[in-house]
């Protein structure tokens, strides 16, 4: 490779056809910068795309070119996979007006990280294939990429491009001409300094940051490029992520590190002539003595509410910022801690990154985690489910919760009707666009005439305008379902036809096999279930929803140990509070829990005393234990399984239980009855 990149380096500048030069790679023969301004010359950055997304008929995304059919962007700005949802921008200069030197092209495969991680961000990198090849001039060339040999020292200088917003929520103004900033490279020792204290954000060697104080990207630029001059040539060393926003200091940039993922570009590019410059820095990089100093060991900070009117990466930010500053040149930990930014990172990078609030509240973030590659073409579309769109709630803000459920805060909420009975029985959740996961003990009938799904219902009475109904086409049942134990309490239902996803109808994510729920881990239940014991929701029925704490599986099975009930095993998580649970007409619905600004199914709800007793907590299948399962029976449906994270030691690990009627309140209210005459009761 070393002798490639040198005699790629000594080759004429030749043009022939429409085939992609790799050794054009990087020129920009109208770009004579060396200090940046705000508006970029036409022609200064001529492989930087614009993604457009078709429904919103609007720029939401960067990109760049890398050859004359393959653009390189962010995982997480596939918001659809349908590729007719996009048409991508090169040569454009401005977003409003006329762009004589612009092309444009539709996108005929899309291929995304299989290894991304909507949590934490890790591989956020995407390949876009155009629908056909470009011809390159002097506006429309590819740029040359990082290869895996590259360093990038400690404040390299870079410059970061895109048509993003010039700070928080301040859209760029018309004409909306393409910005860029200069920003220094800070190297990971201290990037992951920086971010010490912000909850979930962990910066890994796949990563490279970049930034300073008012000059960095914003909102519309994920995708885009930082890119850094070796001699003639420009390099790519990041696609555009993740960060607060926008441009605070002690927060610099998130960037996906390009040279990470030469071979991964290589190997489904196949035939494109894609140029890897290996990118020098000389001498030592002064990140690898850089020391992190603890937030709780001195290092003095102090909160300053600044105004500013600066360059960003997109732009010239005016914005008013409440942030953190610090009296150290090694730094704290972060200057999240004089502000609170220890709040978890990622509800913040949806409006960080995509285009505008407004349009992603009406959109969801591709979150793909599977051990799969993933090419996608138009005939997947027509009524698969997008599992990329799971667990996201676009009508949802919730925080703490009340009773009654706004619509369109759990729109994988399903309503099971009992048609014999003509009610509401039991709930579900939806988690494809044709299954719908609830418990077999809800089963009471196999006969698939007796069932009617509701999905996108508010109301048990009344209208519902955003509702849709489906029969069943299939049931199956856990084959290791036990009634007298409630081991292995899950059950699948096939709706009759596919639905298609809205505001109101969407899938939830699945806990993955590897999942963890501390003790005390922030959760919700919702149903239309009693609000009592064997008191009834009142009129007009609205869906309901409380938030409860996750309670262990030692703490449980102490709780449980003297009444008659059912052994807690690993197949099921318990969760509830005094006056705070499920009841009759909640069985088979979610226990959701909310990591960055996704819901993921943590339970189903099966068992418990009703209704929502003081030390009785509620009693749920545990979703993770069954992914396999899962998987097997709904095969080829995109139902999306995460990972859901806790973080330090689970107090459950070291719960003692103390003897006999210290350990259970049923022996204080005769609760040592049998459980099981109430768990029909109770849930049904």
């Amino acid at each position: 490779m070393a002798f490639w990149t040198t005699w790629i380096f000594l080759l004429p500048i030749i043009f022939n056809g429409q085939e992609s030069k790799a050794q054009d790679c990087g020129v920009a023969p109208l770009n004579t910068k060396i200090v940046g301004g705000a508006g970029a010359a036409a022609g200064s950055w001529p492989w930087q795309v614009s993604m457009h997304y078709n429904p919103a008929a609007s720029h939401i995304c960067g990109g760049t070119l890398i050859s004359d059919q393959w653009v390189l962007t962010a995982t997480h700005c596939m918001i659809s996979l349908r590729l007719s949802d996009w048409t991508l921008y090169m040569g454009r200069q401005t977003q409003i007006g006329s762009n004589p030197n612009e092309v444009t092209r539709s996108v005929s495969q899309i291929i995304v990280h299989p290894d991304y991680n909507n949590t934490f961000l890790n591989n956020d990198i995407a390949l876009m294939k155009l629908s056909s090849p470009v011809s390159f001039t002097s506006y429309i060339r590819p740029i040359c990429l990082a290869g895996n040999s590259s360093l990038f020292h400690s404040a390299t200088s870079c410059w970061a491009t895109g048509w993003g917003n010039i700070g928080k929520d301040v859209p760029l103004g018309s004409p909306q001409t393409l910005q860029e900033v200069e920003v220094p490279v800070v190297g990971n020792n201290q990037c992951s300094c920086q971010y010490i204290l912000v909850e979930g954000a962990n910066i890994t060697d796949n990563m490279i940051c970049a930034g300073r104080e008012n000059k960095g990207a914003c909102q519309g630029d994920s995708g885009g490029p930082v890119q850094c001059k070796q001699g003639s040539v420009w390099i790519q060393a990041g696609i555009t992520s993740f960060g607060i926003p926008c441009a605070l200091a002690n927060f610099s940039e998130v960037y996906a590190r390009v040279s990470q993922f030469q071979t991964w570009i290589t190997d489904h590019v196949a035939g494109a002539n894609v140029g890897f410059r290996t990118f020098t820095s000389s001498g030592t990089d002064q990140d690898n003595s850089f020391v992190c100093r603890n937030t709780d060991s001195g290092t003095a900070t102090t909160a300053a509410t600044t105004t500013a009117a600066t360059t960003t990466a997109a732009t010239t930010t005016a914005a008013t910022t409440t942030a953190a500053t610090t009296t150290a040149a090694t730094t704290t930990a972060s200057s999240a801690a004089g502000v609170g930014l220890q709040s978890s990172l990622f509800a913040l990078i949806l409006t960080m990154f995509l285009c505008s609030s407004n349009l992603i509240e009406k959109n969801a973030i591709n979150t793909k985690v599977k051990d799969v590659r993933y090419v996608i073409s138009s005939s997947l579309f027509s009524t698969e489910s997008k599992a990329w769109d799971c667990g996201v709630a676009p009508q949802s803000t919730k925080i703490v919760g009340g009773v009654g459920a706004a619509a369109g805060s759990w729109p994988w909420q399903v309503s099971m009707h009992y048609n014999p009975a003509a009610s509401h029985i039991c709930g579900g959740t939806l988690i494809s666009d044709q299954w719908v996961l609830t418990a077999t003990h809800c089963m009471i009938s196999l006969r698939l005439s007796d069932w009617t799904l509701y999905m996108g219902r508010q109301t048990q009475i009344g209208s519902n305008p955003n509702e849709v109904t489906r029969s069943v086409s299939q049931i199956i049942v856990h084959p290791d379902y036990n009634s007298t134990f409630l081991n292995n309490d899950i059950a699948l239902m096939k709706l009759s036809s596919p639905v298609s996803f809205t505001s109101y109808i969407r899938p939830i994510c699945l806990a993955g096999n590897s999942s963890l729920f501390h003790s005390a881990t922030s959760c919700w239940a919702t149903g239309w279930g009693n609000i009592g014991y064997n008191v009834p929701l009142r009129f007009p029925q609205t869906l309901q929803e409380v938030e409860v704490p996750v309670v262990g599986n030692n703490q449980c099975f102490c709780q449980y140990i003297l009444s008659e009930a059912p052994n807690i095993t690993d197949n099921m998580i318990c969760a509830g509070r005094k006056n705070k649970g499920v009841c009759q007409g909640d069985s088979g619905g979610p226990l959701q829990c909310k990591q960055g600004s996704v819901w993921i199914q943590a339970g189903i709800a099966s068992f418990g005393i009703p209704c929502a007793r003081a030390n009785f907590p509620e009693v749920y299948a545990r979703v993770s234990q069954f992914q396999t399962w899962i998987t097997d029976h709904v095969t080829g449906a995109n139902v999306d399984f995460r990972t859901f994270s806790s973080f330090g030691a689970d107090q459950d690990n070291s719960f003692v239980c103390r003897n006999t009627a210290a350990s259970s309140s049923a022996a204080g209210v005769g609760l040592l009855l049998s459980l099981f005459a109430l768990i029909l009761t109770m849930f049904l």
